[in-house]
């Protein structure tokens, strides 16, 4: 069996900024934690004061949540993000308006939009909306109890154009959730199958190549244990349940800093190590190797910190 040995990464500092634990939807499949509506005012002088502090390293911000497009000052603060040319990646359930999108839709580099088809009520112009102005990935839940639906949904995502499409596989006691999920011989077969879909012209994808090659650079590797070497796609590992580290020598903690609800810091979405308060914090406190305790990881960011089996 081909299994993971060692992941490694281009060392670029990802901020992860939780910035509400408040959300539109109740998917069964997400943990208890991400829906219990934390969320607080922000003073937005302190926002420019933290960034300052990771002036001198090359970073990203990647908004989660929760929902993070409701928190009442989400625009406020990728205007501030803007200005100063940080760029960034947020998540989104397309909850939002039209109109939202319209003025949030260019503040974002990357939107990473996630379909629930138990949830979703489609509307492919929200889509469109996000996709005429930033790179676009959307994260098809393919949800067993709504398989069908989301099968629908996959055939009309790949009509629509500059997306990248991918099918997500509803991970059972997903970060600590009690559902518990079965899929079909057949259903786990097309996750087998299913590609990664681009739906850009040649031209566009050229293009992408130039404007986001920031991405590209955060990109890591994974090396298996017949010595083979990929570019990692965290999501195909979770599918195929090769997401536990536990015992591994781990870099989340130089790697990953996250931002909670309240603006304390933690090194990891794991939370391994807990810093306190962003107004106390300076890039000192960054650490380089952790042993990781966990029985699973279950964010792609901490997937692709470099880490290796000991």
């Amino acid at each position: 069996m081909k299994f993971p040995i060692k992941i490694v990464s281009p060392k670029k500092l990802k901020v992860l900024w939780q910035i509400t634990t408040a959300c539109t939807y109740t998917c069964s499949y997400c943990p208890k934690e991400l829906h219990t509506g934390r969320s607080h005012d922000i003073n937005l002088d302190e926002v420019d004061v933290f960034l300052d502090k990771l002036a001198g390293k090359e970073f990203t911000v990647n908004f989660t949540g929760g929902e993070p497009t409701i928190h009442p000052q989400y625009l406020d603060i990728l205007k501030i993000l803007k200005r100063r040319n940080i760029k960034t990646i947020s998540d989104t359930n397309l909850s939002r308006t039209v109109r939202f999108y319209e003025e949030a839709g260019p503040l974002v580099d990357n939107w990473c939009v996630s379909i629930h088809p138990s949830m979703f009520e489609w509307n492919e112009e929200k889509i469109h909306t996000l996709a005429k102005n930033s790179y676009t990935v959307v994260y098809l839940m393919m949800d067993p109890r709504h398989w069908d639906l989301a099968m629908e949904y996959w055939e009309r995502l790949k009509k629509i154009p500059r997306i990248k499409i991918i099918v997500v596989k509803c991970l059972s006691n997903w970060s600590g959730s009690d559902w518990v999920g079965k899929y079909t011989k057949e259903q786990q077969e097309f996750f087998n199958t299913a590609p990664s879909i681009y739906t850009f012209t040649n031209e566009e994808i050229e293009s992408l190549k130039e404007n986001y090659a920031w991405l590209q650079d955060q990109a890591s590797n994974v090396t298996w244990n017949d010595g083979t070497t990929d570019m990692l796609e965290p999501d195909q590992l979770m599918r195929e349940g090769l997401h536990s580290f536990k015992g591994w020598s781990c870099e989340v903690g130089e790697e990953v800093v996250v931002v909670t609800p309240e603006c304390d810091i933690n090194l990891g979405t794991c939370g391994t190590r807990h810093m306190g308060s962003w107004n106390n914090f300076t890039t000192e406190m960054l650490s380089n190797t952790i042993i990781c305790p966990r029985d699973y990881c279950h964010c792609g960011v901490d997937i692709k910190a470099s880490k290796y089996k000991i």
